[in-house]
């Protein structure tokens, strides 16, 4: 589930979860309860609530949020706090927008949101347009950096690339700004479709290779030189031969949305295939993990 676009003047209901100090686990462990319940994976924004970690989301409709409160309320957490605060669409937009301002996204490339393009001075990096109905799919979180640093790590050794899970399209561009000549992304979500394509075109590029399909489902007779996923852990593996059958013998497959707490399990989950690991990221809270497939694709 992820948030429609709301008019103006239509009010958004905020569903915040404080977790309990003393469980270390639960912001995991409610992240897979939210991703059970319907929502997506870039619907859950982690923040810091009167000094405690919170998952929050975003409802347009009364009915759902209300919904969601009622079935979180049964988690029988001591210390579990779970509320639903009002706010309207304008406000919802400018709390995050004034706070977002261009910035580097890798050690070459910057990111500029497209109300900032008049302010932003050009000089010899790189630069990608982006815009995005809500703070998801900035470029701000730390999968999306390490990704796009392996992207820019890879600059030169790659020409085809497919994006899973593509989102506002930010790691396909920085895929095109490196160099490839043929980039396709796919998503499931129809907005994120939406935006991937007007992003594409800010940055002057068509968005005739952005295709709305679940990629478990994703019918194309190719593979690619590179193939990203950023993801969740439990879909990483769930997919992974599907994912791995867009990778050619030889290519490159680099993973994202995966836990610190998790990664164990997706280690484990990937053994077997025929990858070598390369390169893993690590930072506060989140990993990223580069794989070179053996040459005879097996």
């Amino acid at each position: 589930m992820t948030m429609k676009r709301a008019p103006i003047d239509q009010k958004i209901l905020k569903v915040s979860l404080r977790i309990p100090k003393n469980l270390k686990a639960g912001v995991e462990v409610l992240r897979n309860i939210l991703l059970n319940m319907g929502l997506a994976f870039d619907d859950i924004i982690e923040e810091n609530l009167g000094g405690r970690q919170a998952l929050s989301f975003y409802c347009t409709s009364r009915k759902i949020a209300e919904s969601f409160v009622s079935k979180l309320s049964k988690i029988k957490w001591r210390g579990l706090h779970v509320r639903c605060d009002v706010l309207y669409q304008e406000d919802w937009l400018t709390r995050w927008k004034k706070d977002w301002k261009p910035f580097a996204l890798t050690t070459k490339i910057d990111v500029v949101p497209v109300w900032c393009v008049d302010d932003y001075v050009i000089s010899r990096r790189a630069y990608i347009y982006l815009d995005t109905i809500s703070s998801f799919g900035t470029g701000l979180h730390e999968t999306t950096r390490f990704m796009a640093q392996f992207v820019q790590m890879l600059k030169g050794k790659f020409n085809s690339c497919l994006d899973v899970g593509t989102g506002t399209g930010i790691l396909a561009l920085v895929a095109l700004k490196g160099g490839a000549k043929e980039v396709h992304a796919v998503d499931i979500d129809e907005m994120c479709i939406q935006a991937a394509n007007a992003n594409f075109k800010a940055n002057g590029y068509s968005g005739e290779f952005i295709r709305l399909s679940d990629v478990s489902k994703f019918k194309i007779n190719r593979t690619y030189d590179f193939v990203m996923a950023n993801l969740v852990t439990h879909d990483l593996v769930k997919m992974k031969q599907k994912i791995l059958s867009l990778v050619k013998p030889d290519g490159w497959l680099a993973v994202s949305g995966v836990s610190l707490e998790n990664l164990p399990i997706l280690r484990r989950g990937f053994s077997g295939l025929p990858l070598r690991c390369v390169k893993i990221k690590k930072g506060t809270k989140w990993a990223a993990l580069l794989f070179k497939r053996n040459k005879r694709g097996y």
